[in-house]
């Protein structure tokens, strides 16, 4: 189990050698046996790659189509890229490189059909429903308002929130409503996940919502026919439901309270309940995975993650990283049996985790950071000088950027920080000796840097100690 610091997004195998991650604004690494190699950095982004027309084309964005405050703001340009580094921007695959920026991670590859939603930085019941066909050049809007798409067997289902409480609807490729199952009740600000999940003839969903006459919000599983919505049976539970996931054909999982409820998909009878020995603690954001024979339950809250074994669930192991103050961003993915974890430690800092089903009680590596040296401002130095020696390029890129916006936050002015040091002149000064270089680029990639920083504090509003003056950076190698 091993944790690689800096990075995060993992894209995809591109050669089946290579991971490709990024840190999410503009830099780009590969990950091959252990080493951490930097690809990219710049303004644009890497989102993916999608075959089109028979060749594979890269899908970019502009930095400054940037996300704020878990929303997504379309503010630059995006493209496709041919090999050959020709753009492509006919009208339509602009449209499909605005469906690559609707998503965190790209999910075009390989596949024919996308369903996404337009104005995806509005509000559940403001979603324009969008449908788009790589391979017949189509792209159809929907005029009534959606939830979230998701597709199940090339159909697809969103799931809305209204005055009168939640509604699951099944649309045809023309994006008209085939049916639609209301779940009434007051919708709560929800922070559980709604995923669908299949279970052949049916589908189950949990939903949200505050009974009449009820001062908490409880919530409802409910399994619905795929051919005409009916309700074959549900389930109350009297607090949110925070996930539900399938552990197999026969069985679903369900999070509620501190509890593991497990379900018999066909009647929704309960099995068994299992104690995770978690705090109850109101909209704590607690999301389930399942892979092969073992339920991973991650805690946002606690910052722990407990792995059961899905026969008799038992927890063979915990992972306790309350001291780190891991966040779990989205859901793992699995490539080549690994699965892979995002991990957020703060604002700026995010790593990948990655586990090993097969070697599920491997020790827990975490990846050291270069040992960089900080001198912070004080009356008689107002800048804040930062050192580092003796490393790569690669990882001077990696981890040097972090640094140097991290020491402008927490000693600068912003709505970040309510007692900045008035010491700090908004200068930093990054200086870099004996930087392991075989290519010649470490002044090219700090000058990428210096302006990189430049926007990123701008965006953010950092200022130096007093607020009179912005922050900027400065480099010395030697």
């Amino acid at each position: 189990m091993r944790l690689i610091r800096g990075i995060s997004e993992l894209h995809q195998d591109y050669d089946n050698s290579s991971l490709i991650y990024s840190t999410g604004k503009g830099a780009v690494y590969t990950v091959s046996e252990g080493s951490v190699n930097l690809v990219e950095y710049g303004f644009e982004r890497l989102l993916g790659t999608v075959s089109y027309q028979g060749e594979e084309l890269k899908a970019y964005k502009k930095i400054d189509a940037i996300e704020s405050l878990g929303k997504l703001i379309r503010k630059g340009s995006c493209w496709l890229e041919y090999s050959d580094g020709q753009r492509y921007e006919s009208d339509l695959v602009k449209k499909a490189s605005l469906i690559f920026c609707a998503h965190n991670k790209i999910k075009l590859l390989e596949k024919a059909v996308v369903y996404t939603v337009q104005n995806h930085f509005r509000d559940n019941e403001e979603l324009t429903l969008i449908r788009y066909d790589l391979n017949e050049n189509t792209y159809l809007e929907s005029e009534l308002k959606h939830g979230w798409p998701q597709v199940i067997d090339k159909d697809c289902y969103s799931v809305k929130s209204s005055i009168k409480g939640r509604t699951v609807v099944k649309i045809d490729e023309n994006l008209d409503i085939i049916w639609q199952f209301l779940a009434e009740g007051r919708a709560a600000q929800s922070v559980v996940s709604q995923n669908l999940l299949d279970i052949g003839d049916a589908l189950v969903i949990n939903l949200c919502l505050k009974r009449k006459r009820s001062k908490v919000f409880g919530a409802t599983i409910y399994c619905l026919s795929k051919e005409n919505g009916t309700e074959i049976w549900s389930r109350y539970f009297p607090m949110q439901i925070y996930d539900s996931q399938l552990l197999d054909e026969k069985r679903i999982v369900v999070y509620s309270e501190n509890k593991l409820f497990i379900l018999d998909n066909k009647n929704g009878e309960l099995i068994k309940t299992i104690e995770t020995e978690f705090d109850v603690v109101p909209r704590a954001v607690v999301s389930l995975f399942v892979y092969n024979d073992y339920l991973f339950v991650f805690n946002n809250e606690m910052s722990c993650i407990n792995i059961y074994e899905t026969d008799e669930f038992a927890c063979i192991r915990q992972i306790n990283a309350a001291e780190h103050k891991w966040l779990f961003m989205h859901r793992p993915e699995v490539i080549e049996g690994k699965i892979y974890v995002e991990v957020s430690h703060h604002r700026m800092y995010t790593s990948l985790l990655i586990i090993d089903p097969n070697n599920i009680n491997a020790p827990l590596i975490i990846e050291e950071e270069p040992s960089f040296s900080i001198t912070e401002p004080s009356k008689e130095q107002g800048h804040i000088l930062i050192e580092v020696e003796d490393i790569s390029v690669d990882d001077l890129i990696r981890f040097g950027e972090t640094v140097v916006l991290e020491n402008m936050r927490d000693h600068g002015k912003s709505f970040y920080n309510e007692t900045p040091n008035k010491s700090f002149n908004g200068q930093v000064i990054l200086t870099c000796r004996n930087i392991v270089d075989p290519h010649g680029k470490v002044k090219d990639l700090l000058e990428t840097m210096v302006e990189r920083v430049k926007y990123f504090s701008q965006k953010d509003g950092f200022r130096c100690g007093k607020g009179t003056n912005p922050v900027s950076l400065a480099y010395k190698l030697n």
